[in-house]
């Protein structure tokens, strides 16, 4: 997966994306077989984005939107499943994740110095936590060994590491 603001064709051996040249300054998710080096799907996409995620099976893209929204691309269909929205990210780059049994959790920081959770099929915000100091959360990664853990680091200089209590 590529995401990219194109002002041409994509640099190296990789294919050129369906239609020829996207219009200069456009946002495009390019989706190639590595295989046969073809383009499978081209989608225009709207906004300031940040950060892309793909979910471990590849059925998922998580691309974060500024100022903030955060769009579940299900990349099998082409189109946005869902939105979650509460997180701010305005100024900085934020990266979320994936995580939980499944990856069925969608988990971001944010400017406001929190952690934001959803169910990612329903959308649901399932939690803010609290627990940096001053600045934003600007990244956080789920542990692929443990479904129950993730980390967070923060504008505090501080590495967070955070465990749901057990079923």
């Amino acid at each position: 997966i590529e995401v990219t603001q194109s002002r041409g064709a994509p640099e190296g051996d990789a294919p050129t994306p369906s239609g020829g040249n996207p219009s200069k300054g456009a946002h495009r998710m390019i989706i190639f077989d590595l295989a046969t080096k073809q383009t499978e799907l081209s989608i225009r996409l709207e906004g300031e984005l940040t950060s892309v995620k793909v979910s471990q099976n590849s059925q998922y893209a998580l691309i974060n939107h500024s100022p903030d929204e955060i769009h579940l691309w299900d990349l099998n269909a082409g189109r946005v499943a869902r939105k979650y929205t509460g997180q701010r990210q305005g100024r900085h780059v934020i990266r979320s994740c994936f995580g939980g049994i499944d990856g069925n959790f969608v988990v971001s920081g944010s400017e406001d110095g929190n952690i934001y959770a959803w169910h990612r099929d329903t959308g649901a915000l399932l939690g803010v936590l609290s627990g940096h100091g001053e600045g934003t959360v600007n990244s956080v990664a789920w542990n692929p060994r443990n479904e129950r853990m993730f980390a967070s680091c923060s504008d505090d200089n501080t590495i967070r590491i955070w465990e749901a209590p057990p079923p």
